[in-house]
């Protein structure tokens, strides 16, 4: 359930390209969430930043005692990971 939260929030953030490798664990009431999402990699790192701090603290809105780390990429990295896996 917490899984698909995090992705509905994720999803309508319009600056956010994608995102991969979401991990979820709670540890007594404590919920702990990691996401990489991919960015436009164009924008400003003070933009960047600013749009991952927005996630977190959306995610922490929604989920109580929630500990939250986004970590940002650029778009062109996830493409060219595709295109790799696509190859291999």
């Amino acid at each position: 359930m917490i899984s698909i939260l995090c992705l509905i929030i994720l999803a309508s953030f319009p600056h956010v390209k994608g995102f991969h490798d979401q991990k979820v664990r709670s540890a007594g009431a404590d919920t702990f969430v990691r996401v990489a999402v991919t960015l436009d990699g164009d924008i400003m790192l003070t933009k960047a930043h600013e749009i991952c701090d927005k996630v977190e603290m959306e995610i922490c809105n929604v989920i109580d005692r929630c500990d939250v780390f986004v970590h940002a990429e650029p778009y062109e990295t996830e493409r060219i990971q595709t295109m790799e896996s696509e190859i291999l």
